[in-house]
């Protein structure tokens, strides 16, 4: 499902590639045990979908559940300290769209 994602969001299909991403979240959610890193991967990919899509609430919720997951989103700090910001900036984002208060910056476990 997540190459298929991907290749839809490529495309421009927006709406199905957030599906395919759905799709592979819920495989996820039926393994004993989840890889984080891969999940918030999954979660990073379907906020572009959001984004696209403008689905404010969804991206806000799948945002907000990679900064509580406390993956290393990156295989180094520097790439964690860019990741934690595009996904701080989604949120910012998300929550200006919905008339909400801007949060604080979250940080990203190392």
């Amino acid at each position: 499902y997540l190459e298929r994602g991907h290749q839809s969001f490529k495309r421009g299909r927006f709406k199905a590639a957030a599906c395919l991403y759905s799709e592979a979240l819920k495989g996820c959610a039926q393994q004993r045990s989840v890889d984080l890193d891969f999940e918030a991967e999954i979660l990073r990919a379907r906020c572009a979908c959001w984004v696209e899509l403008e689905k404010y609430g969804e991206l806000l919720e799948d945002a907000e559940r990679i900064l509580a997951s406390g993956s290393s989103l990156g295989g180094n700090s520097a790439e964690s300290a860019k990741v934690a910001a595009e996904v701080n900036s989604w949120r910012r984002l998300a929550m200006e769209k919905l008339g909400r208060p801007p949060p604080p910056e979250t940080p990203v476990a190392p």
